[in-house]
């Protein structure tokens, strides 16, 4: 079953999740100068196309539950292919600093400031971590303002899953 730990607003410089979440991996080379490192968890960001109160009738790659409601989610909207860095912080609650390279960033601003023109749960986007039946859905914020800058912050329950989060994506 894909869950996702709670909802958050996507702010201007920063995403700043309250959720469980896994991303990508860092190393170089590709047009950008970045690539994903070939262990790293893929990571992928989906539209949600809408949500409706209760439990998910079933789960898939296009439905998950948050918080007492399911979400409608589209097909793949961008997935990332190069992440610069990803780091675990506890300061001042735990979380995941994730840098993606300059076409992924270019991509995500895209994005984002198509889906921050919307209104009610089609502004918001889920985060997701893994391949295939395998991912999970680190978090599905409101998307308030186009991301500029290229970074994530991923907040998640505890030190221990920034940790493994950030390792998942290649990093530290």
């Amino acid at each position: 079953m894909t869950r996702v730990a709670s909802r958050s607003i996507l702010s201007l410089s920063t995403i700043a999740l309250a959720a469980t979440l896994s991303a990508c991996g860092s190393s170089s080379g590709g047009s950008s100068g970045d690539s994903a490192s070939s262990g790293a968890a893929p990571l992928q960001v989906r539209a949600v196309k809408s949500e409706s109160q209760g439990s998910c009738a079933s789960h898939s790659t296009t439905m998950v539950e948050d918080h007492g409601s399911c979400l409608h989610l589209g097909k793949p909207a961008m997935t990332v292919h190069s992440v610069k860095s990803a780091k675990s912080s506890s300061d001042p609650q735990p979380s995941v600093i994730v840098t993606l390279g300059a076409d992924d960033s270019r991509r995500l601003q895209s994005l984002t400031t198509t889906v921050s023109k919307r209104s009610g749960s089609q502004q918001r986007i889920a985060i997701l971590v893994g391949a295939g039946s395998d991912h999970r859905v680190v978090s599905a914020p409101t998307v308030m303002e186009p991301m500029t800058n290229g970074s994530l912050q991923l907040s998640v329950d505890s030190a221990k899953q920034a940790k493994q989060l950030a390792h998942d994506l290649g990093g530290s």
